[in-house]
């Protein structure tokens, strides 16, 4: 089992000065509050007192979820369309991000065009991007750096979604897991320390599906140091597998809530971490775990206070513990996914609906395009498959300590 201590740092292997240090973040998304501030030239405020962490590293990873356009028209899609002014790049730079992941189910929201605009902005800041290309070839490749001394090649995917790039159109690195592990491995068999970082779970479910599981330890198997995961907007454990760490979801970085939202949302929401590796000789020789919490109320992300990084860290041993022991992890997402069962009617209503009015084109259109959601994101189906076991084996079990994770 994988053990954070309170403060932070796990090392696996002899450390050294020359190691790199690589920071990799949870999901950016500057819209409302956030937009405004960058907007209002108050980087250095949204970032708080966490600045200095973000700036000790020599390469820094972001998950950039929306597009940087005023442009393009939304997509059809299920969920929300995102997007925020170019013009809050010069402030939103303030953390020093060098690469933008936009493999994620928000990069392609305003089109093609305003995805191919996104990535020229980040290029024009002399910053990097990975996971999304003009066709899914161009997506799929890694990013290789040099930094400090070390050939690091970082791939980042996403879960299948509407933002994914195809063989003659733009967007972003659909994961495809034989072709990615055997990308990952070629790579590592030409000296390169591999990190994958992933955009894929249930959102608002502590615990990875087991095909998360199973893909993640596959990278490992292939030679990846570090397998980082986001879009949950929840953390998650992490595992010390093989040779490999795997943090299943670091949570939400800087997502603030939309102005669309009424309601509240989670605590959990506001809260994550970001993980600095430490790479060296071609391997992982440890980390350092940063928890971090954003208020609404002071636009602002700060390190997490002493008392909260405490209880933070406590739920987040409890998450590395399940993960560590065979089966429980399965048994606890099983437990969480009990809570959709309300899918089943969902389903069976649009169902009904297309069945019982086929010349209705409003209730053909968006019955399938629900259905389509439902049965091909993967997502989905990982809390469909587990309730659907549930109750084929008449399943009941809920762990008593599922409340406070």
């Amino acid at each position: 089992m994988l053990t954070v201590p309170d403060h932070g740092q796990v090392r696996f292997g002899n450390a050294s000065n020359d190691d790199a240090r690589v920071l990799v973040t949870g999901d950016l998304c500057p819209v409302a509050d956030v937009e405004e501030s960058f907007l209002a030239s108050k980087g250095v405020a949204v970032y708080g007192d966490l600045l200095p962490e973000l700036l000790d590293k020599d390469l820094a990873i972001t998950n950039l979820e929306l597009a940087l356009t005023r442009g393009g028209a939304p997509i059809d899609k299920c969920g929300p369309n995102l997007r925020a002014a170019p013009e809050i790049f010069p402030e939103m730079a303030k953390a020093e991000f060098d690469v933008y992941g936009v493999a994620n189910n928000h990069s392609l929201d305003w089109g093609g065009d305003s995805f191919l605009e996104t990535l020229m902005h980040i290029e024009k800041a002399g910053c990097h991007h990975v996971g999304g290309g003009r066709t899914a070839t161009d997506a799929a490749k890694p990013l290789r750096m040099r930094v400090k001394g070390h050939d690091i090649a970082i791939f980042a995917l996403t879960m299948s979604c509407d933002c994914d790039a195809g063989t003659s159109t733009p967007g972003a690195n659909a994961l495809n897991l034989p072709y990615n592990a055997l990308d990952v491995y070629r790579t590592k068999q030409e000296g390169a320390t591999v990190i994958v970082i992933f955009h894929d779970g249930k959102e608002h479910v502590s615990f990875p599906s087991s095909r998360i599981v199973n893909y993640c330890h596959a990278f490992v198997d292939a030679g990846a140091s570090a397998v980082i995961g986001h879009h949950p907007h929840i953390s998650r454990g992490l595992e010390h597998y093989k040779e490999g760490v795997i943090a299943y979801s670091l949570g939400n970085f800087l997502f603030p809530k939309r102005r669309e939202t009424t309601s509240e949302l989670p605590d959990f929401w506001y809260e994550g971490y970001a993980l600095r590796l430490h790479l060296g000789e071609g391997k992982l020789t440890g980390i350092d775990v940063i928890p971090h919490c954003y208020s609404e109320d002071d636009r602002c992300l700060s390190r997490m206070p002493s008392d909260r990084r405490k209880g933070f860290l406590k739920r987040l041993n409890r998450l590395n513990d399940i993960l560590a022991n065979p089966g429980q992890n399965e048994r606890y997402f099983s437990a969480a996914a009990s809570t959709f069962s309300y899918y089943y009617p969902t389903i069976e209503r649009y169902c009904n609906a297309m069945s019982a009015d086929q010349q209705n084109a409003e209730a053909l259109t968006t019955g399938g395009k629900m259905l389509n959601h439902y049965l091909t994101c993967n997502e989905h189906c990982d809390v469909l498959e587990a309730e659907s076991y549930r109750q084929w084996k008449r399943l009941t079990d809920i762990p008593d300590d599922m409340g406070g994770l």
